[in-house]
């Protein structure tokens, strides 16, 4: 008997995933039951860090193509952000230990964007961790919870963020982004593109996006599984 028994409050108000993910009325796990696929909802994120960090390296994105400037000039840098990220998730970690302490770092993260110009995959390094251009930026970012940001997350839980610049000039630079960017369709192939090539070669990638496409008319799924071992013909 292969049978596995968890544990009968894990989905309880208050307890399991509930608490896990912040999830304050447990009505909504039922809400649309059967009428509703959340999978057509998915957001692919564009950047290697979490959500909540996600519209801050849009909005200095943003602002990098917008306006001309060395980070090194950089004076300081305004985050707001709701309650829960600057609280709870992105903004406790101020020095990561880790990689993956460093995706759920917002200042490290934004430091890190604007110095590699990168929030990707690669731009994670062990060696990022330690890099002092990035530390030294970290230090100057400061993150913060902003009301009208916080107003619109109680009631629609968008993920928001707003940045501002501020240069040893005395100029300052600054963007909102109101809500997570969805991906395009070609920017989930090009991601999916950059992931997978660490361990497979552009022959197979194509392979593979060419089958996603048309899954619907696959039938069986194992042509796609063995196309995902590498080394596999």
């Amino acid at each position: 008997d292969n049978s596995q028994e968890s544990r009968r409050t894990h989905i309880d108000h208050g307890e399991g995933v509930l608490r896990a993910f912040g999830v304050q009325d447990p009505t909504s796990l039922t809400k649309g039951l059967g009428t509703h696929w959340e999978i057509l909802d998915a957001h692919y994120k564009p950047y290697a860090q979490d959500g909540y960090i996600q519209p801050m390296t849009e909005a200095l994105a943003w602002i990098r193509k917008n306006h001309a400037f060395d980070p090194q000039d950089i004076e300081s840098i305004w985050i707001g952000t709701n309650s829960r990220a600057a609280n709870e998730v992105i903004g406790k970690i101020k020095y990561p230990s880790s990689v993956t302490d460093a995706q759920f770092s917002g200042s490290f993260s934004v430091a890190l964007f604007l110095i590699k110009g990168s929030a990707g995959f690669e731009a994670y390094s062990r060696e990022s961790l330690t890099d002092p251009r990035v530390l030294a930026l970290s230090d100057r970012v400061t993150i913060e919870v902003d009301d009208e940001i916080e107003a619109e997350y109680r009631k629609t839980r968008p993920r928001a963020a707003k940045v501002r610049i501020t240069m040893a000039s005395g100029a300052e630079y600054e963007h909102f982004v109101p809500s997570l960017r969805q991906m395009t369709r070609c920017e989930v192939e090009e991601k999916f593109r950059t992931l997978a090539s660490v361990a497979l070669d552009d022959s197979r990638c194509d392979d593979i996006v060419a089958m996603c496409r048309g899954l619907s008319e696959i039938p069986d799924m194992s042509c796609l599984s063995a196309l995902l071992v590498r080394g596999a013909s």
